[in-house]
């Protein structure tokens, strides 16, 4: 079985413990109690992002870019970055395949269990993505 390399931006204490318990917790529900995955853990100058956040700006946007080439460098197959108020900033940066983006993880675990068109409703931070997201998973 292949293993998946992760990467993960350490962005504060709390955030990070939380994403790595919660990880942890679906990993061993599904494979096994002694199961293990590998990550790696990106430092980051929080202050320095968090000066930044939660608006975009092309300085917000050359931090996280900087930090991403930096994962892209490295063996790792997929980054998660745990930090809601950075996804307008990564949703302005090209050629973030590498990240696991928690709208496009939602809309297709949705799809997944509902099986057919979605409708968006309410506000949410980067709203206008997932509208546009479900228009276009709604025309195929």
């Amino acid at each position: 079985m292949a293993i998946t390399t992760l990467g993960i931006l350490e962005l504060g204490s709390q955030t990070t413990t939380f994403y790595l318990k919660e990880m942890n917790r679906v990993f061993n529900r599904n494979r096994g109690g002694y199961n293990i995955y590998l990550f790696l853990l990106f430092n980051t100058n929080v202050d320095t992002i968090n000066s930044f956040s939660p608006n975009p700006s092309e300085e917000l946007e050359d931090i996280i870019q900087a930090y991403i080439s930096e994962v892209e460098n490295r063996d790792i197959e997929h980054l998660v970055i745990p930090n809601i108020t950075l996804q307008k900033t990564l949703d302005r940066i090209k050629n973030t395949n590498i990240i696991l983006h928690p709208i496009d993880i939602c809309l297709s675990k949705l799809l997944k269990t509902i099986g057919h068109k979605l409708y968006c409703l309410g506000y949410y931070i980067p709203c206008n993505r997932i509208i546009s997201e479900v228009n276009l998973l709604n025309a195929t």
